[in-house]
Formats: C-alpha cells, structure tokens, sequence
C-alpha cells in the first residue's frame, strides 16, 4: 500500500480542525470515520473529487445515521462544495489521485 495509487493524504490536523470539530459536534464521532470513508471511496471511484448524485454520499461514506444528516453537514461546514457532490478543494488536497 501507499504506493502512491492506492492512498490519500489526510492532514495531522485533520482531527482537531475546526470543520472536523464541527462535524463530531453536530453528528458524532463516526461522522468522522464516515468523511475519511467517502474520501477513500472517492479516490478509487472518483478521481477528480465529485459525485454522480448526492444521494450517495451518505451511502458510500456508510452513514447509518438520520438520512441526510451527513450529507446536510458536510456541505454546512465546507467539506462538500454546495453543488452537495463536489469534495471541497479535492484537486488540491489529492492532486496524486
């Protein structure tokens, strides 16, 4: 693993970030787990950071929660673009995807 294909680059800072607290706060500490999820997903099945539909963000993240929550909570703190398919800054963050 971690051959430059089959990885993603997640900030140390990632747990303590003020978007990450936010999301914990409204959803719990799975909501977390759930966006690193979605980001793997993403890598492997969409390379340039969007979605098809919004409806599958919560089902490819494994959200188990209320239906919508997670997705609603992802673009109120800015981890999704407000299209609500989009990854926030993807391209940047994973430009070796």
């Amino acid at each position: 693993m971690a051959n430059g294909k089959d990885d993603i680059r997640v900030a140390v800072g990632f747990p303590t970030h003020p978007k990450t607290l936010a999301l914990i706060g409204d959803l719990g500490e799975g909501a977390g787990f759930c966006l690193i999820r979605l980001w793997c997903w993403v890598a492997i099945n969409r390379h340039r950071g969007a979605l098809s539909r919004a409806k599958d963000v919560e089902v490819v993240a494994g959200w188990r929660g209320e239906s919508g929550a997670f997705h609603r909570a992802l673009v109120e703190h800015g981890w999704l673009e407000p299209d609500g398919v989009t990854l926030h800054d993807w391209p940047t963050e994973q430009p070796y995807v």
